[in-house]
């Protein structure tokens, strides 16, 4: 489930159980298909950043994956065997094949077609079978799935269904048809097959979805897959048929969520109308879908619902509201964005900021979003504050950086945590000092903490901590703030008081101060973390990574030899780029890429030649 429906399933479930007479707890997964409109592409994040992790930029790479020949001829003959469980264990081993795109698995078709149309294999080995063509999905086997899915829709319909639906499968739609109107068929064959007639795109069936989608008498999770087509295939008429159905079997929760699914793909401003009444439903799980469908075809129609389904006590309903605002701009969305950043859901006020922050890097909207952001701060919401001070942070206002300093000594953690990051990101020379400050402070209460770890509570302290120091580390070793030394070095050593997170931020940060010195002894520490593959505890990889960067910045020739010892040219990690790169750093000559390759490999049948 996707972030935006991660609050979808309680609100279903519930309404499964108030309902459980009419509806099964089967309809909750088609209902959350449903709410499927996509309207960001990209997950929300916390918002924090941590350059270290992109000064320098490494090369990404990946391994090449090989394939050994021999391994389809021995699947071949595998399924030649009169042996089913070989034959099944082969065919579980082909689907993953697939995905990871295998050569040459199209010889394996003529044995799986043979073995799919066999009358003497038990039908479990025969379902192995098919799942591996439907997975391979050549079309030249079309002919034979049909005829396996015409034959025996109770075994393969599920299977196959899917497959011939994205092939826009002529022959099949009438058999889809005759499957919904057939009473002596399995209930989860004609749910596949009202899904299957949607998937296709065959407007040929608006009737009889229709028929599905208004008789009571039908489960109610077939008559949501039909009035799911229905809203694919963008039928006319539904409207009307909604207010009929309405009008003849109540304005229960089920009904109004069929009406709603039914009319979430139209276009047309009767649709939008009766869409727009759902949008303020009671039901959550109702006014979701109407939301959805209007943020992607009409999406000023909900301004005047917006601010009142704010407050909604779903937080799936504020999220969509949220998504709603960042669309539709202007000051109101802005205020309405701002009130959101204290949502007690955290992807509902991640969102809220990301939605400012898209709109405050436009220019027309730029001085509305800082304005109310600034008053932000100076409330007494910490969750709201912290996201008020990632927002003017990205947004570079430099103006704000003295209300981000005082904001360093607030009691909450998340408060300081949000100024930091600001501070950071605004990069105000004259905020050094203070958080110089601020980062031997936090130093000290690490050093205190760390000694009381085994008393209740402390483990987050140094975890809140670890996060602070390591973005005010990485915002003085960026501003090249020489006298933080006296407060990083101290973090190098293995057993130092101090989370991950802010070692490795120190030592990267080290290396941004002292870029272009040689220091032995800083030198010899560093390569003592670089090396340190001691068992059971072998440090961190993150600190042997930035430690590998740092020797290379303060051109330490003295540790080429730990550096070469780290670096591999068959290694593509993180570590042996960083060792790379230093290595070029101080000889002038970069090694050349990482190369690695993997070997597929299923467990079944493998090769010789790879054991």
């Amino acid at each position: 489930m996707r972030m935006g429906d991660i609050f979808m399933k309680p609100a279903l479930t519930a309404l499964a159980k108030r309902f459980r007479r009419g509806i099964p707890h089967a309809a909750a997964a088609v209902l959350l298909g449903l709410c499927g409109l996509r309207t960001q592409a990209a997950p929300v994040t916390n918002g924090i950043g941590n350059p270290m992790l992109h000064i320098p930029q490494l090369p990404r790479l990946h391994a090449q994956r090989t394939y050994n020949p021999q391994l389809t001829k021995l699947w071949h003959l595998a399924l030649q065997q009169n042996n089913t469980e070989v034959i099944t264990k082969t065919c579980v081993a082909i689907r993953p094949a697939v995905k990871n795109k295998v050569p040459d698995l199209h010889v394996l078709l003529p044995s799986l077609e043979h073995l799919a149309v066999s009358k003497t294999l038990p039908l479990t080995v025969k379902t192995s079978v098919v799942r591996a063509l439907v997975e391979i999905a050549d079309q030249h086997t079309q002919a034979l799935l049909v005829h396996l899915d015409s034959a025996q829709p109770s075994a393969f319909a599920q299977i196959l269904d899917p497959l011939l639906a994205k092939w826009h499968a002529v022959s099949m739609r009438s058999v889809w048809m005759a499957r919904l109107k057939n009473p002596a068929d399995a209930l989860q064959v004609k749910v596949s097959a009202a899904t299957a007639l949607g998937a296709a795109g065959d407007h040929q069936a608006d009737a009889v979805l229709k028929k599905v989608v208004q008789n009571a008498g039908e489960p109610l999770i077939l008559r949501f897959a039909a009035a799911r087509s229905l809203a694919k295939l963008r039928a006319g008429g539904v409207v009307a048929l909604c207010k009929r159905m309405l009008k003849a079997q109540g304005h229960s929760a089920p009904q109004r969520l069929l009406s709603c699914c039914v009319l979430s793909g139209g276009k047309t401003p009767a649709q939008r109308k009766m869409l727009l009444t759902f949008a303020g439903d009671s039901n959550s799980a109702v006014a979701a879908i109407a939301w959805r469908a209007l943020i992607k075809t009409d999406v000023n129609a909900l301004r005047p619902l917006a601010s009142h389904m704010s407050g909604n006590a779903d937080p799936t309903i504020r999220l969509l509201v949220a998504k709603a605002w960042r669309r539709i701009g202007g000051n109101k969305s802005i205020d309405g964005l701002g009130a959101t950043l204290n949502d007690q859901r955290r992807p509902v006020r991640w969102y809220a900021r990301d939605a400012l922050i898209f709109l405050g890097s436009h220019t027309p909207s730029r001085m509305a979003v800082i304005h109310t952001c600034r008053l932000i701060i100076h409330g007494s919401n910490p969750l709201a504050i912290r996201q008020a001070c990632l927002v003017l942070g990205k947004l570079d206002d430099k103006a704000s950086a003295g209300d981000f300093v005082s904001l360093l000594s607030n009691k909450s953690q998340a408060v300081r945590l949000g100024a930091m990051v600001a501070l950071r990101r605004v990069a105000v020379r004259g905020t050094l000092p203070a958080v110089f400050k601020f980062a031997q402070r936090t130093a000290k209460n690490s050093q205190y903490v760390s000694a009381n770890l085994k008393k209740p509570g402390y483990a987050a302290r140094l975890n809140d901590d670890n996060l602070q120091l390591s973005q005010a580390f990485q915002f003085l070793g960026l501003m090249h703030y020489a006298p933080a030394l006296s407060v990083m070095i101290p973090c190098i050593p293995k057993n130092a008081p101090y989370g991950v997170e802010a070692r490795q931020a120190a030592i990267w940060a080290i290396g941004m101060i002292d870029n272009g010195q040689n220091h032995p002894k800083l030198a010899k520490q560093l390569a003592g973390r670089l090396d340190d593959m001691e068992m059971p505890m072998p440090e961190f990889e993150q600190v042997r990574e930035m430690s590998a960067l740092t020797l290379g910045r303060i051109h330490a020739k003295a540790r080429l030899t730990d550096l070469n010892a780290s670096y591999s040219a068959m290694d593509i990690g993180p570590l042996s780029l960083a060792c790379r790169w230093a290595i070029g750093k101080i000889t002038g000559k970069v090694p050349p890429l990482p190369h690695a390759t993997s070997v597929f490999q299923t467990g079944f049948l493998v090769p010789l030649s790879q054991h």
